[in-house]
């Protein structure tokens, strides 16, 4: 009965994790085609194995740009000694246009992030509820992401929003960033890529796709 249980479990898990219909795959676990290094004069340099990808120190850059959509990007942070906390546990993050940091980072017991570790939006909104999961286990981030808005001018006229679930869980509901985060690439547009950090910590990644959204 157990065997079966489980199983069942495993086909429910499999099932979330696939892609929805007229999905842009940014990354199925098998090439980088999708993206390019953020050094221009550097080479991409990831490692692949088991349908995941570990970055060498440096980061992964999408070739295209996107202005409003949804983004699935799955993540693990492998088991660290207790010993290992703050920024050197597992640090890592998911940068929206290049500019907006929602940050990965090693979370042990039930505090609420604050504003500079997981799931927090870099510096600027810790995340809302606690939704990490033990090192060494796959988690999620599911993003509905809206650009900035400009006028003719060029002037900003509304900021960029996001609705961010972590492992299924709601952690940041329609919230405003009114400035590009920490490490941030170029000034405010209403296009950018998606940038994955590495910051010499071995962060795997899985399951990346993206969806427009009008």
């Amino acid at each position: 009965m157990k065997s079966i249980l489980a199983f069942i479990l495993l086909a429910a898990t499999a099932a979330e994790n696939l892609p929805p219909k007229g999905a842009i795959i940014l990354f199925d676990g098998k090439d980088m085609d999708a993206w390019q290094s953020f050094d221009p004069i550097k080479p991409l340099k990831v490692k692949i194995a088991d349908g995941a990808f570990d970055l060498e120190k440096n980061n992964a850059v999408t070739v295209r740009e996107f202005g409003d959509f949804k983004l699935h990007v799955e993540f693990l942070c492998p088991e660290e000694p207790v010993k290992v906390t703050g920024q050197k546990h597992c640090n890592s993050g998911v940068y929206l246009h290049d500019r907006y940091e929602i940050q990965i980072l090693g979370h042990r017991g039930k505090e609420l992030p604050t504003d500079k570790e997981v799931g927090a939006i870099y510096g600027v909104k810790r995340p809302d509820r606690v939704a990490t999961r033990p090192d060494g286990t796959w988690q999620s981030f599911d993003c509905v992401f809206r650009a900035p808005r400009f006028d003719e001018s060029g002037k900003k006229i509304r900021d960029a929003r996001l609705t961010l679930h972590h492992n299924g869980v709601l952690i940041h509901d329609d919230v405003p960033i009114p400035r590009p985060t920490g490490g941030a690439r170029g000034e405010e547009k209403a296009t950018g890529p998606v940038r994955l950090q590495d910051k010499n910590h071995p962060v795997e990644f899985r399951n990346i796709w993206i969806e427009l959204l009008n």
